[in-house]
């Protein structure tokens, strides 16, 4: 990897200081697999156009979580309690990762026929880095829906989760099916 700020990005992630973390971390990994769909698109002469929306998404997604996550520990730095709006805060970003990383998987099993075989490798590896965003990304979701104390919007925020990742695990199951 020759990019400075990607081999920086993955130091401040392992050094013990302040975040980024695993959200943000995500939503990187969503970004370079959307790299490669990007890629493996233009190879097959397909439209990357929302692709490239998709992946400057991410990218913003993994900023927003990493303020995120600053806010969250400076509020537990103070002794303070977490509040609903912090905990909302940490929500939304990662809803936008899963409803990415769905489309993305979903444009992914689209691509797929129209790759040549050798191509294909490069394409399961954006596959797998998408499916660890969707899950990650609905792991940490769901353990800041566990904080929320108000019942209905914890329930209607699940509602948009279960769609999300549904979609994806839809496309995954439906890329494992496919014949290469």
């Amino acid at each position: 990897m020759s990019d400075t700020q990607n081999r920086d990005w993955s130091h401040d992630l392992a050094w013990s200081g302040p975040p980024p973390g695993g959200g943000s971390a995500a939503a990187a990994g969503a970004a370079l697999a959307l790299g490669i769909l990007i890629m493996l698109s233009r190879a097959a002469a397909a439209k990357t156009e929302q692709l490239e929306a998709w992946r400057k998404q991410a990218l913003v997604v993994a900023t927003a979580d990493e303020a995120v996550l600053q806010r969250i520990l400076q509020v537990f730095s103070s002794g303070d309690v977490l509040g609903q709006a912090e905990i909302l805060g940490a929500v939304q970003p990662l809803l936008q990762l899963l409803d990415i990383a769905a489309q993305a998987l979903e444009a992914a099993s689209k691509l797929k026929p129209q790759l040549a075989a050798h191509m294909q490798c490069d394409l399961e590896v954006a596959i797998w880095q998408l499916a660890a965003a969707l899950r990650g990304g609905a792991a940490i979701i769901a353990l800041n829906l566990s904080l929320l104390s108000e019942a209905e919007e914890r329930d209607a925020l699940q509602k948009k989760v279960d769609v999300a990742l549904g979609r994806g695990e839809e496309a995954l199951q439906e890329l494992q099916q496919k014949p290469d």
